[in-house]
């Protein structure tokens, strides 16, 4: 009697091609961009091939085939990452997640890099038409992709993605009503997004929070959005978002639902008054230095193909 072959599991393997990044790569993109209607992608300095994925989900074999090019294109990105084996959200299925753990003084975080294969009007040229089962097969310059640092439970497993929930709800203001929205409904992640950037102090963020949006709703939480998702500035990120991220939830949720050791770590970031929960001066200065290496660029040619381009700043300032 012939045995079944066995199924080999490719995650191991996929994980064993991130760990061997050379950290002294570069990426090859020509920088990062916004589509029309704002999703952000990497543009390559080549094209790759994707191949028709089925509609069901995007099978790890089978981006075996297909990422050591996307490895190629953006090490940087990845580095210090591993693959999420449980795609989350699990509606995700023609994306590929990848995580890395950041340790935090009160709280930790999970850096989350989604990158999205599916194939999309403006995603590249059809190699090979798809199918009622499969989409087209493809060549692009373009990764789409989505970079949260997730704020998570202090000691959880990363791969739980075990997110640090601030708000049940918020009240969103719209055409001169007022709406008790669940932060966890999809339809209205981007007003939450907004509310959040709002709390934070949108004199913070040098781009308008209706073109990008760097406080985020995501994983059930506030989270930092960030574009260039490299090993060191993913651990800068992290060590400005987590005062600032303390900032939010005692602004939306009052100081009770702030510990007050969490002050004292960061007394030099935070501080009470009148029972309102403040950032200090050298933190704002701080915060805007981080963000301050974002700008918009926007040329004839870039309007043309309804484009913007993100441009960064590798300094930005001293961090706390």
């Amino acid at each position: 009697m012939k045995r079944k072959p066995e199924k080999i599991n490719p995650v191991p393997e996929i994980n064993v091609m991130l760990q061997s990044i050379d950290g002294e790569a570069e990426n090859r993109i020509d920088g990062i961009f916004l589509n029309e209607i704002l999703s952000p992608f990497f543009k390559l300095h080549e094209e790759i091939i994707i191949p028709s994925i089925p509609v069901k989900e995007l099978s790890y074999k089978q981006a075996l085939s297909f990422l050591p090019s996307v490895i190629a294109a953006i090490p940087l990105y990845l580095e210090g990452h591993i693959l999420l084996e449980e795609r989350k959200p699990v509606s995700e299925q023609h994306s590929l997640h990848f995580i890395r753990a950041v340790e935090g003084k009160v709280i930790d975080f999970v850096h989350v890099l989604r990158l999205d294969f599916r194939f999309s009007a403006d995603s590249g040229t059809i190699i090979e038409m798809g199918t009622p089962s499969a989409y087209p097969s493809y060549k692009t310059d373009r990764i789409y992709y989505h970079s949260r640092i997730v704020p998570v439970i202090k000691g959880s497993i990363s791969e739980n993605i075990d997110s640090f929930r601030i708000k049940e709800s918020l009240n969103i203001q719209a055409d001169l009503k007022l709406f008790t929205s669940v932060v966890f409904d999809d339809q209205n992640s981007r007003e939450t997004s907004s509310e959040f950037s709002k709390t934070a102090g949108e004199y913070l963020f040098p781009l308008p929070i209706n073109i990008y949006q760097f406080i985020v709703y995501d994983y059930f939480s506030a989270c930092l959005n960030l574009p260039d998702p490299g090993k060191k500035i993913i651990s800068r990120a992290s060590e400005l978002f987590e005062p600032l991220f303390v900032f939010i939830n005692g602004a939306l949720n009052g100081i009770d639902h702030i510990d007050e050791k969490w002050i004292e770590v960061f007394s030099h970031c935070l501080y009470i008054e009148e029972q309102k929960i403040l950032m200090t001066e050298s933190f704002i200065s701080a915060a805007i230095d981080f963000f301050g290496r974002y700008s918009i660029f926007r040329d004839d040619e870039l309007m043309s193909q309804s484009l913007r381009m993100i441009k960064v700043d590798n300094d930005g300032g001293d961090i706390i």
